[in-house]
């Protein structure tokens, strides 16, 4: 969105469970038993009602839009946890990869690496960090594909991130691609680029 520019929001009446134009039905999470919440419930459950509450008021695009912001601190945060231990190895793309799985592991997620080369690096998952509360909620992929991408990009200068499978949208599992250099047949139409912030210039 260019800076200064007019966004004209759709009106939704909230309360009657209205939804913007081209929404189709999406699956709902399974309802929480009682004696099974605790924290990480009640917190991933508001992040759900908070998400849906920006689907459903502006629409998927622009709640994606607002969720990816929140994503590219979120992957700023989390690189400068892990900038040492990427800078100490001998192989960095196949630490950068490592980092993508430890991270979403250290938050119940379920990623590991389906394959990796010197083009693209591809993730499965059986398990999101939000739980099932992510279910029907797909802008909140917007937050892996924003930390996966600044992540890769700062350490290894580009990244194309596309989300071709999410829990989030009902697939089973989650399949992700991270392209290293830019994908041939526009494939980055379909994806999220990121290039790697060169810092201030001298003028």
């Amino acid at each position: 969105m260019e800076r200064g520019a007019v966004v004209k929001y759709q009106h939704v009446n909230v309360e009657a469970g209205e939804r913007p134009k081209g929404n189709g039905a999406r699956p709902e999470p399974e309802p929480v038993r009682s004696e099974s919440l605790d924290q990480t419930e009640f917190f991933c459950q508001m992040l759900r009602e908070l998400t849906g509450t920006l689907e459903r008021v502006v629409g998927d695009d622009l709640a994606e839009g607002y969720i990816s912001v929140v994503g590219a601190a979120l992957g700023q945060w989390i690189n400068a946890q892990f900038q040492d231990e990427i800078n100490a190895s001998p192989n960095k793309l196949q630490s950068v990869a490592n980092v993508l799985i430890e991270l979403k592991q250290r938050i119940n997620g379920g990623f590991y690496i389906k394959s990796i080369d010197a083009e693209k690096i591809v993730l499965g998952n059986t398990s999101c960090p939000f739980g099932p509360a992510a279910v029907g909620r797909p802008s909140l992929c917007a937050v892996t594909t924003q930390v996966f991408g600044t992540v890769v990009s700062t350490n290894l200068d580009y990244a194309c991130v596309r989300v071709e499978e999410a829990i989030a949208r009902g697939d089973r599992e989650c399949l992700v691609t991270v392209h290293l250099t830019p994908p041939e047949d526009n494939l980055s139409a379909q994806g999220v680029e990121f290039f790697k912030d060169p810092g201030p210039i001298d003028i």
